[in-house]
């Protein structure tokens, strides 16, 4: 069987969504499967990572990652990325139509039979699924899965130029083609209330319901852990200023580095690198921001850290795929929130290993010391178990019965 995933940024700087892709991928692959990932990153460039064949096209400048920007790349992207919005206003999330078309052209090049071929897009980027429109239309025969680790109608609160009304309307119109053509869609379950709703009576055939696939053993587990004179600190995802901004997290650690002496690690993308180089310049070198780095790097960094950091969405009901990343560890985890909804809130409370903190609340210092120097590592076992619909192989198994 074969099987073609098209997404966005992939191995070996993947996004969020692309870990949660490589983890399905990689299992397919391990059964014997002949396993295709389409993406876009930096250039064009043919990766073989875990028997997954990865097929890179070029992505227009606003959408790449680049490596350690200047400040004026960085700017620059920025007014290209504002730009690119504007541009496609009505067309929401939408920001290219030549990305669109290159990564329809590349997975069309690996349909050879059509009656022994899944394609599955995800959202995000909603130009793999445009392309996986074009795709079903050209081979009808093909099935077709939409993997929504992101929501295209279920955001809250206003977010730059559109307001989370107009946002939930453009993003259903999307919605209603996407699912009109697919025959199959996996949504998170932590928006499973929102597409159980009448809106998608039509479609209630085709939804399965799953959770991020990353409770996976890491092979790392069973290896001591270097001793180091600092507690290590990670926050390993994208920072956003609107819907995740590491203001409050990095006066946290400014304020416990006074106490007992911490590294914090900052790794991933985003548009919060002004605000990161402020702080780690007042930081007293407790704080190092290292952007967008090679999923390797940051899987060593969380090998070697403490304690992992996580920041939750402001109003945003979907619940960040690290936290379930985080978890697979059973390392002791920090969470920053300002929404009493946020949902990253019931599975860190199920897991138990977390110190949860609201922000701008009077934080208790002393308390986040004891939890810093007292917590223990989880065992694999006892996370997987809690935790059965995020592991690859129940979102495998789920894709398959469309097979």
């Amino acid at each position: 069987m074969k099987y073609i995933f098209i997404t966005n940024q992939y191995l070996p700087k993947p996004g969020a969504t692309g870990i949660c892709v490589h983890a399905i991928a990689k299992t397919f692959a391990a059964e014997g499967g002949d396993v295709h990932v389409v993406c876009y990153n930096d250039n064009k460039e043919e990766l073989l990572i875990d028997n997954v064949k990865i097929h890179k096209v070029a992505a227009p400048f606003h959408l790449k990652d680049l490596r350690n920007p200047s400040l004026l790349l960085f700017y620059c992207q920025r007014i290209l990325s504002v730009l690119s919005k504007l541009i496609y206003i009505r067309r929401y999330p939408l920001r290219s139509f030549i990305l669109s078309d290159r990564l329809y052209k590349c997975a069309s090049r690996y349909i050879t039979d059509s009656k022994n071929v899944v394609v599955m897009a995800t959202y995000t980027p909603v130009e793999a699924c445009s392309a996986l429109i074009k795709i079903k239309r050209e081979f009808p025969k093909v099935k077709t899965c939409f993997y929504s680790t992101d929501t295209l109608s279920n955001e809250k609160g206003d977010s730059g130029l559109l307001s989370s009304a107009l946002r939930e309307r453009l993003g259903r119109n999307w919605e209603y083609r996407i699912l009109s053509i697919v025959d199959q869609a996996i949504i998170m379950e932590c928006h499973k209330d929102h597409y159980l709703s009448n809106f998608y009576e039509d479609f209630k055939g085709k939804f399965k319901f799953a959770n991020f696939p990353l409770i996976i053993e890491p092979g790392w587990l069973s290896t001591p852990k270097k001793v180091a004179k600092k507690k290590t600190l990670l926050y390993a995802g994208t920072l956003y200023r609107k819907l995740r901004n590491p203001s409050f997290l990095c006066q946290l650690i400014i304020k416990l580095n006074e106490s007992i002496p911490v590294c914090s690690i900052f790794m991933g993308g985003g548009d919060c690198m002004d605000i990161m180089t402020d702080y780690s310049q007042k930081s007293n070198d407790s704080i190092h921001y290292n952007g967008m780095r090679p999923y390797e790097e940051v899987m060593a960094i969380m090998q070697e850290a403490d304690i992992l950091l996580s920041i939750g969405n402001k109003e945003s009901p979907m619940a960040p795929s690290k936290i379930f990343e985080y978890m697979s560890t059973g390392k002791p985890i920090i969470h920053i929130y300002s929404w009493e909804n946020d949902p990253c809130l019931p599975p860190l409370i199920r897991y138990g290993n977390s110190l949860l903190i609201r922000e701008n609340d009077t934080i208790d210092i002393n308390e986040v010391i004891h939890f810093i120097n007292n917590s223990k590592q989880l065992k694999y076992n006892e996370v997987e178990l809690l935790f059965r619909t995020a592991t690859p192989q129940f979102t495998a198994n789920i894709i398959k019965t469309i097979v």
